[in-house]
């Protein structure tokens, strides 16, 4: 079969196309490249309003799956920035690219890939766009700044109860109405639970048209837009990490609540912070982390006092029950203490946890003939089977060589193959890990020293045994229990 000359393109902005930098203006150029050059066996692989920093672009995928098939000898380019703009994010592609015997040509940028001269030439032009990029990353900054405190709107989803027209933020009296009961809710009864339980029945859904969860009421509260003010700066490197004490605006849009009402729900809010700080509970529960419902949801511990006795009742209860409410789970609880022995006795029972010192050995030497590595092999083949017929079905389906229905169907079907098989991957790497092969093997030592008897260890290292030996725990809400267990 013909190799591949396989020519990309891409533009992120109305400004790039409008300076002559769109997705068919540098595709004409390309093939003008390709034949000027004779390549006979050209393929287009265009992506049209993609960032260089997002790695998900559909069609660059499909690049990197068939440089790795080994279906491609040469990709063209307008530029290198259209690979990527960050230094390392290039070169990796360019290193692909050697790896695979592959020759990258750039029309603007004259390089050889396959020489130190070359090389040297794609890292200045590859350090120079990343420059570039940092540069207009900080004018962007800038100007956002500059209309936040104008009170502008800066873009992105906007909150529940608003929407954009002409690019200024106006009320949804619909959503808004949903804010003030939330509110008003809020304040009778401060728990974020109850509100969702109520959001969810009512069949309410999020701006995005999910359902909602206890995370996504709280940051609706906490919210100043519905006052009337605006934050910006908050998300200071990445979603995960906040800065509590961002500066907020006054937003050109008029508030859905007073901001009396905004500050008492926020005095309840930290209030509740606080309460919740003062409680200590020196209970263990072994199954954390580890315990899923059959809906796919955790199971979570949780801890009730009875008031006049004072006895406390532990169990685990389904996260997706408890957050979304009983249209996303109709719940699923289980008492601590009966379906920790279920499982501990069923570890005791099934893992090996005591054997002799020639028995020891034996299992050794069977763990070094059953090679994991061969079936990660195998699993790698499998991968790289499937991502080629899927670029193949892709290429059928943009030259209307089969019927586009039955084409999306195998899609379907090799997405689904793919998927399970990725999985496989990911579960063998981590039982394979030198790093946690090492630990789960000092956990064996641990309990082997002990007889076997895992029941006589305090909690927190029943806890720590099972997070090595047991891959995964599913709890039906009928109540039946698979375990799943590493090898050994």
């Amino acid at each position: 079969m013909a190799k591949i000359q396989a020519l990309y393109s891409r533009d992120s902005t109305e400004t790039q196309r409008k300076k002559g930098l769109s997705v068919p203006r540098q595709k004409k150029w390309l093939e003008e490249e390709a034949k000027r050059r004779k390549f006979s066996n050209i393929r287009h692989y265009p992506d049209d309003g993609y960032s260089a920093k997002d790695d998900n672009r559909p069609s660059y995928k499909r690049l990197l799956s068939d440089i790795e098939n080994d279906l491609i000898n040469v990709v063209i380019v307008y530029k290198g920035d259209r690979i990527a703009r960050n230094t390392i994010g290039f070169l990796g592609f360019v290193d692909l690219c050697n790896k695979h015997d592959v020759e990258l040509i750039s029309l603007s940028e004259k390089f050889d890939t396959t020489t130190p001269t070359g090389r040297l030439t794609l890292t200045i032009l590859a350090s120079l766009a990343e420059w570039e990029r940092g540069q207009t990353v900080e004018r962007v900054k800038d100007v956002m700044w500059s209309k936040v405190k104008k009170g502008d709107f800066c873009g992105g989803q906007p909150a529940l109860g608003l929407d954009v027209k002409d690019k200024h933020l106006v009320h949804n009296e619909k959503e808004s109405d949903i804010v003030r009961q939330m509110n008003d809710r809020f304040e009778d009864d401060p728990f974020y639970r109850g509100i969702t339980v109520w959001l969810n029945s009512m069949g309410y859904k999020t701006k995005r048209g999910t359902t909602f969860a206890q995370s996504t009421v709280k940051r609706i509260l906490t919210n100043p837009i519905y006052k009337g003010y605006q934050s910006f700066g908050k998300r200071v490197g990445g979603a995960r990490t906040v800065d509590r004490n961002a500066p907020i605006f006054k937003a050109n849009v008029e508030p859905i609540i007073s901001a009396e009402q905004f500050d008492r729900v926020q005095y309840l809010i930290k209030t509740k912070k606080h309460e919740r700080r003062q409680r200590k509970h020196s209970i263990v529960f072994i199954l954390g982390g580890l315990a899923r419902c059959e809906c796919g949801g955790n199971l979570d511990s949780y801890t009730m006092e009875k008031k006049q006795s004072g006895k406390k009742y532990c169990y685990y209860k389904c996260h997706n029950n408890t957050s979304k409410g009983n249209t996303v789970c109709p719940g699923n609880t289980r008492p601590k203490d009966i379906i920790e022995k279920h499982v501990l006795d069923y570890v005791r029972q099934e893992a090996r946890l005591r054997f002799e010192e020639k028995e020891a050995e034996e299992i050794e030497l069977r763990r070094k003939q059953n090679n994991p590595h061969e079936h990660l092999k195998r699993i790698e083949s499998s991968i790289a089977t499937l991502k080629g017929k899927r670029s193949r079905f892709y290429d059928a389906l943009g030259d209307g060589s089969f019927p586009k229905a039955e084409i999306s169907k195998r899609l379907d079907k090799i997405a689904l193959e793919l998927e399970d098989t990725e999985i496989q991957r990911e579960a063998l790497l981590a039982e394979i890990n030198p790093v946690e092969k090492e630990k789960r093997a000092g956990v064996l030592g641990k309990v082997n020293a002990l007889n076997g008897d895992i029941f006589s260890l305090p909690d927190s290292d029943k806890k720590a045994i099972l997070k090595q030996l047991v891959k995964e725990i599913r709890v039906s809400r009928a109540g039946e229990v698979e375990i799943e267990l590493y090898e050994l």
